[in-house]
């Protein structure tokens, strides 16, 4: 595509773009949003099948759809748990698909917002397409906003639910209130008593008047006996929330003691909280009809409240989304200037991109990055045009350390440092040098960059123009500044691990040589002494003393092990030292002839083996003919001699790659010993009883993970053992992708 035609293509995009966010933007309901997603997708790819997926309680939801799901095409995961939906879409959200200069069947594009998914975009192609880099921008930017609108749409949502639940909640408090037959009194943490209840007064025989003139606290209503159990009640229901029922006895306005059960529950927090006696008459039966009044007026004043916070909210909400495009812009940018870092490690050339990049969101400004050095501040990267020949000179020969307050703060107080309206007599560092028309700096702001927690030197904004530093303004500098202390701490890592991996490489291959020569050298001594112990057989068998043949013997088996240790060494350094070339491997075959050299040892003991179709994998044939005999070995060698041994050989195909699975019915590993048997020469038997070195498992996980998979160990002991490996499927197999 010529360039013409590639600038008209994002253009007619970006105005696409425009438009189906201005009318998105401007509803009301997040399912007439996730349709506008899903109206611009179609229009724009015109697939034979378009779905929006939504994220709930219970995991992904179909909220829209165009078009029949062809033959052979997948749904996104809808069978998994919540939390597996949940680590694929966080999946694709920080790993999204590249689709440009590859033609493609499916598009699965997640809609994430603050890290965390909202929804899944899903795209059929039966013929397949190619999608342009413009596509895939529109795509990015279409989610990105898509998910902001409608994470905007869903809190206002959540918002007036919240607001519809409270007004009912009071409306049940009120109801409850007044059909409650249950006596109650309210009083201040002091105990002046503040209110009652139409039961609790009809309880004590009083009216509302007499009750207010008559009963300032506590003491009026209780027996003097009564007070210290009183007292005791109020402490804990002040200390724990609540007190215990107890019986006890009240006064009426005649004078009557009356027997209630009471228990006191504090009201509300602070100085400002009460307390709430409920009262039950142990006499005769009571009712309660009244102090709903009281609860009222707190519920009411709980609503406006909430009302006050939602508009609250809604200030802050909308305050946010300005942010957070702030944010987006930086993120975007960042991305690009981080993306190949292992080719872009120097940290100055870093700073420079970083300090464009925050011109090209901050016109007018220019940028320069300060690092102390011998007692004077050095400009170490400079970005813009200062406006001033004397300014730039100053700069240029360094600026004293302590006297340089702008530079100073932020870089001891480790926080930015804003000046809307800077003045020449503030700043010791340049007043004794230029003269206010040599200054021609208006608005600065200076920023500490940290890399690994420590300041490596301060980012400064200056402008020429007076205007303040905005939220949104601060917001974009500081995302800036704290993406560049990520950078290049990533860069530094970056240079660490190259060196790292070097060394590695260097150490394994010197490791694999000198097992390698060592295990080959050990061979010829061995052969001696094996000879040397034949010769003094010969020379003192006939001696008549049977200690010469039993000792001739445990040298004899001794080099043997030896030897058999020896080559097992060989076998394993092998592994890494002598590379071939990987081809396409019918496992098939390897499976066949690994189980025609236990055929033998295997009818002996009864037992059945039973090979699955297994497929064609991408590896090295004789590696991976030694992993399967050394797997159905251990599975016939570990048998439970209560039973005749039982192996089962399969496979499952998983997009790429293959896992195969050897199944035994064996005497099991306990967990504990899991990592024990993959170590070489650990033995977790006796020779006598299981023959063997111990080179088994270690010599499969080292050829496995040689061919870029991984083995997984599950056993129960005393009834088998599962040993799975994965391996990566022939690009020619007739099942792969």
């Amino acid at each position: 595509m010529s360039d013409v035609a590639v600038l008209k293509e994002q253009h007619r995009l970006s105005e696409q773009l425009h438009g189906v966010l201005h009318r998105i933007g401007g509803l009301q309901q997040p399912g007439l949003a996730w349709e506008g997603l899903l109206d611009a997708a179609v229009q724009e790819f015109a697939p034979v099948h378009a779905a929006v997926w939504e994220v709930g309680e219970r995991g992904l939801c179909r909220v829209g759809a165009s078009g029949p799901l062809p033959d052979g095409a997948a749904w996104p995961p809808v069978d998994q748990t919540p939390d597996e939906q949940a680590a694929y879409l966080m999946a694709l959200c920080r790993a999204p698909e590249q689709l440009t200069g590859e033609q493609t069947e499916q598009v699965l594009w997640p809609l994430c917002l603050d890290g965390a998914p909202l929804g899944l975009l899903q795209l059929e192609f039966p013929q397949g397409r190619f999608v342009s880099a413009a596509q895939q921008r529109f795509l990015d930017k279409l989610t990105l906003y898509g998910a902001a609108t409608l994470g905007h749409l869903l809190a206002r949502q959540r918002e007036h639910a919240a607001f519809a639940e409270l007004q009912q909640s009071e409306e049940r408090s009120r109801r409850l209130l007044q059909e409650s037959p249950v006596p109650i009194l309210s009083s201040t943490l002091g105990g002046r008593l503040t209110g009652a209840n139409d039961a609790a007064l009809k309880l004590l025989g009083y009216t509302h008047e007499d009750f207010a003139l008559q009963v300032p606290d506590w003491a009026t209503l209780l027996p003097p006996e009564h007070m210290d159990g009183a007292q005791a009640a109020f402490e804990q229901a002040v200390r724990t929330g609540r007190s215990d029922p107890a019986e006890k006895e009240v006064l009426t306005s005649g004078g009557e003691r009356v027997p209630v059960d009471a228990f006191l529950v504090r009201d509300g927090d602070g100085e400002a909280g009460g307390l709430v006696c409920y009262l039950r008459d142990l006499r005769s039966e009571r009712s309660f009809r009244r102090l709903w009044s009281t609860r009222a007026t707190l519920l009411q004043s709980q609503v406006d409240q909430s009302r006050s916070d939602l508009a609250r909210q809604a200030e802050e909400l909308r305050q946010n989304n300005l942010e957070l495009e702030a944010r987006t812009r930086v993120l975007e940018g960042f991305a690009e200037l981080t993306r190949h870092l292992t080719l872009h490690t120097d940290p100055y050339r870093l700073i420079g991109h970083a300090q464009e990049f925050t011109r090209s969101l901050l016109p007018q400004t220019f940028a320069l990055y300060y690092e102390p050095e011998g007692g004077l501040w050095r400009v170490r990267s400079q970005v813009g045009d200062l406006g001033s020949p004397a300014l730039q000179e100053a700069l240029d020969a360094g600026l004293p350390y302590h006297s340089s307050v702008y530079l100073l703060v932020p870089w001891q107080s480790r926080q930015p440092y804003y000046t809307d309206h800077y003045a020449l007599e503030t700043d010791p560092a340049l007043s004794g040098i230029l003269s206010p028309q040599e200054m021609p700096v208006e608005t600065v702001a200076t920023l500490p960059v940290l890399v690994h927690g420590e300041v490596r030197g301060v980012f400064a904004l200056g402008l020429n123009v007076a205007q303040p530093w905005t939220q949104v303004d601060r917001v974009i500098v500081e995302s800036v500044v704290h993406n560049l202390g990520l950078a290049l701490e990533r860069a530094e890592q970056a240079q660490a691990l190259q060196q790292r991996t070097r060394e590695l490489e260097r150490s394994n291959a010197e490791l694999e040589q000198f097992a390698f020569v060592a295990s080959h050298d050990l061979q010829e001594p061995l052969r001696s002494v094996s000879s040397f112990a034949q010769l003094l057989a010969l020379r003192f068998g006939d001696s008549g003393d049977p200690r010469v043949a039993r000792y001739v013997s445990y040298i004899t088996e001794g080099t043997e092990r030896m030897r058999l240790l020896i080559d097992d060494l060989l076998t394993f350094s092998r592994i890494g030292s002598r590379p071939r070339p990987f081809v396409p491997v019918l496992l098939d075959t390897q499976a066949a002839q690994a189980s025609r050299e236990l055929a033998v040892p295997l009818a002996d003991r009864g037992g059945t083996l039973n090979i699955g179709p297994l497929p064609q994998v991408l590896g090295d044939p004789a590696q991976l003919r030694l992993v399967l005999s050394h797997l159905l070995d251990n599975a016939l060698k570990f048998s439970s001699p209560a039973r005749p041994p039982q192996v089962e050989v399969s496979a499952r195909r998983g997009g790429q790659w293959v896992t195969v699975t050897v199944q035994d019915n064996g005497i099991g590993i306990e967990k504990r010993h899991f990592e024990q048997v993959f170590t070489i020469f650990q033995r977790l038997h006796s020779r006598e009883r299981y023959a063997g070195n111990g080179i088994g498992l270690p010599l499969v996980r080292k050829i496995v993970e040689r061919h870029g998979g991984q083995v997984t160990l599950d056993s129960v002991p005393g009834e088998g053992t599962r040993v799975a490996f994965t391996l990566r499927a022939a690009a020619d197999d007739p099942g792969s992708d």
